[in-house]
């Protein structure tokens, strides 16, 4: 089927999946098939070569999957070997040598698609398990040392050791802090703040290293009881700063002579020249949902907000919840829709629908919602009813909607339309809470990415092979890792219902 002559979408007439006991465990055993087959796949059909290219569409992105995977045999205790041989893994689509120099083209500091910082967070992540896991220590070694002996908890070595692998992520951010909104680029003023090519892809970078340092830190007897604490607060000052300068890059321009708004404004960052994106690799949900996966405490008015204004700035909670209020309220008042941008982006197509998958569309604001409910101290303090709604309403467009020819990607895909009901189901499990209808509408997409090319062998063209078809974002690495969140999830679910 050429993709002219394909739909934007197709009718939604799959099955809600069983959610009773009996059914999970077939639904378990069907996606681990799934996982298992898929890691095979892209093993073999991309294997590494010099050229990583970047964590959104290249090799780099392969080797975010075996991260993600290194991350939850840590937390999930899974034997030492299994630890190694995941390293090994992410090890081979990892270039060797550190880049040397950093540049910064058009503003662009999110490691998703600038390639040299992509391979820095990754390396760091990779040294810290190397450094500080027991899997790579030297058996000859004194038992709270690194591997070959490198004492970690000599409060000297492992500063030197941390300042080392965290140099790309400070030069980043020092970069960042000297920019302003936008960045002039082929004719038009385009902003970076936003998460595929700006400082909310380098936020999020930054949140997911801090998590690992503290897993992995749970494992290192530190001689000075003092030194953790110092080294957490050195990292978590990252996160902190970057919050501060979102939250200023999300204000509306302030003159002397506009009037003080009576409440904190909803953010808006700038997209492209006048457009405010309001989706989740571009635009405002993605930028909110990138701040929310840091912790409450990082809320705080930041050193970075001028110290002209800083008396006068409410808690970031005040803002957040503004904002939410706002792109919630837009998406019930477009039956369910959150449009590409504000004000409307021009189309070619004028008879196109609105899209429905997480860059630009609904999708975005359900991964918003979805990662503002997940931070536990936001939720008891400042969860509203409208925010309920809006995703009940949502998810309704989504599950119509969101079977969208394109494939099975998380981007732009069917396996990321289907996440945010996975992160939203996981508080309902840990919580005690019913999780229907969000498990039945996340497993029924899922199990139709099975259908989606290069995992089906289908002769069927209903979906088309993407750009890069085992890519994190747009194939089906991306995909397999939906499917492992749904694995971990229902062995949650599973597990939980047999104590």
């Amino acid at each position: 089927m050429a993709a002219s002559t394909r739909p934007q979408y197709y009718s939604n007439t799959l099955k809600v999946i069983d959610i009773r006991e009996g059914a999970l465990v077939r639904a378990r055993a069907e996606l681990q098939s799934a996982v298992d087959r898929g890691l095979v796949l892209v093993s073999e059909q991309s294997p590494p070569i010099d050229n990583h290219g970047n964590i959104f569409t290249g090799g780099l992105g392969i080797a975010c999957l075996h991260l993600y995977r290194i991350y939850q045999a840590i937390t999930s205790g899974k034997d030492e070997q299994d630890i190694q041989k995941l390293v090994e893994a992410a090890e081979r689509y990892t270039p060797k040598e550190i880049p040397a120099e950093l540049t910064f083209a058009n503003g662009r500091t999110s490691p998703l698609c600038h390639t040299e910082l992509g391979v820095i967070f990754i390396q760091m992540a990779l040294r810290l398990v190397r450094g500080m896991h027991p899997a790579f220590r030297d058996d000859k070694a004194d038992p709270k040392s690194g591997p070959q002996g490198t004492e970690l908890s000599d409060s000297t070595s492992h500063f030197n050791f941390l300042w080392e692998v965290n140099r790309g992520s400070g030069e980043a951010i020092w970069h960042t802090r000297m920019q302003g909104k936008s960045v002039e680029s082929n004719g038009h003023l385009m902003g970076i703040d936003e998460v595929l090519c700006g400082r909310a892809g380098l936020l999020w970078a930054c949140v997911l290293r801090n998590r690992l340092y503290r897993v992995l830190s749970q494992g290192v007897d530190f001689r000075d009881a003092d030194e953790h604490v110092v080294v957490d607060r050195l990292m978590s000052r990252d996160t902190t700063d970057l919050i501060g300068i979102l939250h200023l890059h999300g204000l509306p321009t302030h003159t002397p002579s506009s009037p003080e708004p009576p409440e904190p404004p909803p953010y808006s960052w700038p997209w492209i020249d006048d457009w405010h994106a309001l989706g989740g690799m571009h635009g405002a949900a993605g930028i909110m949902a990138a701040m929310f996966q840091a912790d409450y405490a990082d809320f705080r008015t930041p050193m970075t907000v001028p110290r002209s204004i800083g008396q006068s700035v409410p808690a970031l909670t005040s803002f957040f919840e503004h904002t939410m209020d706002t792109l919630c309220q837009t998406c019930l008042d477009n039956d369910g829709h959150l449009p590409m941008s504000k004000p409307p982006f021009p189309s070619k197509n004028k008879n196109a629908n609105p899209l429905v998958q997480i860059c630009h569309g609904t999708p975005g604001l359900l991964l918003m919602l979805a990662s503002a409910r997940r931070n536990k101290e936001f939720r008891s303090k400042h969860w509203k009813p409208l925010w309920n709604e809006a995703f009940a309403i949502g998810s309704h467009r989504v599950w119509a909607e969101g079977l969208i020819s394109k494939g099975a990607g998380i981007c732009h895909g069917i396996a990321g339309n289907a996440l945010p009901w996975l992160m939203w189901v996981e508080i309902d499990v840990d919580e005690g809470w019913s999780t229907a209808p969000h498990l039945e509408r996340a497993l029924a997409f899922l199990k139709e990415c099975m259908n989606t090319k290069p995992f089906s062998e289908d002769l069927e063209d209903k979906y088309r092979m993407p750009d890069h078809p085992y890519s994190l974002f747009e194939g089906l690495a991306g995909t397999v890792l939906v499917w492992m969140e749904a694995v971990r999830i229902l062995d949650k679910m599973l597990s939980k219902a047999a104590s």
